[in-house]
């Protein structure tokens, strides 16, 4: 499947959800190649795969060339504050991702990786919607998070 995703000849697919299939090292790898070439793809569901450091370093970098990915889930998915700091590398650079979701990852993810996500909408004009779990997230943080979420909104 990857191969195909990779090619875009023979797998037209708009909505790709691998939610719940536990996608480690190799496999999420291969998804994050493919996106470097596809462009059917506007929607991925990632949810509870188990990335490692590498395994976002790909995505990362897939989202430096990939345009046509609207909505991405990485809900429940191993991510933290280091994660989120190189993911943002790519992020900060996409043009073409609207919705982000991040949700449920609790304790892992706290005012280190919102500060990175705010960084992000520096640059990141596109990015309208980010879901994040804030039960450990300052409320200023939050609300300075959907300031700049409501700013890219409104200059649509």
């Amino acid at each position: 499947m990857c191969d195909d995703l990779k090619n875009n000849k023979q797998l037209k697919l708009s909505d790709l959800n691998l939610y719940g299939k536990s996608l480690k090292d190799q496999g999420f790898n291969s998804i994050c190649e493919a996106l470097t070439t596809n462009k059917s793809i506007v929607s991925l569901c990632l949810g509870l795969s188990k990335p490692d450091i590498k395994g976002i370093q790909a995505l990362s970098e897939a989202l430096k060339i990939n345009k046509s990915l609207t909505d991405l889930s990485l809900a429940r998915t191993d991510l933290n504050n280091e994660k989120i700091k190189i993911l943002s590398e790519g992020l900060k650079v996409n043009k073409g991702l609207i919705h982000l979701n991040l949700g449920e990852h609790g304790q892992t993810i706290d005012n280190e990786g919102v500060t990175h996500l705010l960084e992000v909408l520096k640059m990141n004009k596109t990015l309208e919607k980010i879901e994040i779990d804030s039960s450990h997230i300052d409320k200023d943080l939050m609300l300075k998070l959907e300031m700049a979420l409501t700013e890219n909104r409104n200059k649509k």
